[in-house]
């Protein structure tokens, strides 16, 4: 084999060639380690040899031969690229079902990624040479990913119990944050797991808040996802909110309100109500459609309300102008009682009508 590589490096032979004639028939043998330690007897650092060796990383990455990429990796010493390689092992396609039980098996693939990270000296400031074998990481961005790597270790075992206890299937998780059209007629199957999109992302987070034990059981994973990864935690909220009305668990949005409460979101009491508020729009629109009443299933999600403005925009969201003026006029809010009399004349309610005017028309004389 030295003989071999020594030919190839004397008289230059070229990347395609060295990947066909040397290191596909070594491949096929089972001899890349042989082949890596006859590279290795030359230099010990293998960047006389790192354009062959990237170029072959390149032509398996493209042929989606992962599993002798990431060996190949292994053997040559690239920690950081290795790391990378044992995510897409984790998340290669998965036939419909167990998607979750499924992931949880491949778990060894990341416990691997985080022994890599291990490995990688930080390096601030370097600036990466796509021609070296060695690509260089800063201490944060190690961090981040080790931390990405541990709470998706932790994200799978939780909603693979969700899987065990039938709590979810591929049905709830298309329901949940329905993809768009053109989205649900690929035929990608990789799981949705923290390597994705953000949009991934945000599927798994209300996936967690939707099929746990309770909304509560899984709100700790839940807000660590959203605080690590920066994302839209109202928008999620509001989505969770929504599905939960849609499968006539609408109590359950008290619960979600109550956790956001409690946490450390940036104006919880706010983000709290607006939810309550999504809610009951939902709750409205439900009953609506299917003919019900629903005064008293909003009314249950609007006495968790702390802020009197969304509690009024809740009750003109239900057409019930009388507690909005109520509430309005109690607290002398001049804003929110033109909005109710707004209401009560589309809805044609000539005594809130009335009483808005009468209260409006007193408030301009004495100022």
């Amino acid at each position: 084999m030295g003989e071999v590589i020594r030919y190839c490096y004397d008289n230059a032979v070229d990347k395609e060639t060295f990947t066909d004639a040397v290191y596909m028939e070594c491949l096929k043998r089972d001899k890349v380690n042989d082949m890596l330690k006859a590279m290795g007897d030359m230099d010990g650092t293998l960047e006389m040899w790192s354009e062959y060796i990237m170029h072959i990383c390149r032509t398996l990455e493209m042929s989606k031969r992962l599993d002798a990429l990431y060996a190949l990796q292994c053997g040559s010493g690239q920690h950081a690229r290795a790391s990378a390689s044992c995510a897409l092992l984790y998340s290669r396609p998965v036939h419909t079902g167990q998607t979750f039980s499924t992931l949880l098996a491949r778990q060894h693939h990341l416990t691997a990624a985080i022994h890599h990270l291990g490995q990688c000296v930080p390096v601030a400031n370097r600036i990466n040479d796509p021609k070296s074998i060695q690509f260089y990481l800063d201490r944060n961005t190690i961090d981040n990913l080790m931390t990405t790597f541990t709470r998706q270790i932790e994200l799978s075992k939780y909603l693979a119990n969700c899987e065990a206890a039938n709590r979810l299937n591929d049905k709830m998780l298309h329901d949940i944050i329905p993809m768009n059209a053109r989205a649900a007629e690929t035929t990608d199957r990789r799981p949705l797991t923290l390597f994705g999109s953000n949009t991934d992302k945000i599927k798994l987070i209300a996936v967690v808040l939707a099929t746990g034990q309770s909304v509560e059981s899984g709100f700790e994973l839940a807000f660590k996802i959203i605080t690590e990864h920066k994302l839209d935690s109202m928008n999620i909220y509001s989505h969770v909110a929504r599905y939960l009305v849609s499968k006539d668990r609408f109590m359950e949005v008290k619960t979600l309100a109550k956790c956001i409460r409690s946490s450390k979101e940036t104006a919880a009491n706010l983000m709290s109500d607006q939810v309550l508020e999504a809610g009951v729009s939902a709750v409205v629109r439900r009953c609506e459609a299917r003919g019900q009443l629903y005064d008293e299933q909003a009314e249950i999600l609007i006495a968790d309300i702390h802020s009197v403005t969304i509690k009024i925009s809740c009750y003109l969201i239900c057409h019930n102008v009388s507690n909005a003026y109520i509430l309005a006029a109690r607290n002398d809010r001049t804003n929110d009682l033109r909005r109710v009399l707004q209401e009560a004349e589309r809805i044609g309610n000539d005594q809130v009508r009335n009483a808005c005017l009468k209260r409006l028309t007193t408030k301009n004389a004495k100022s």
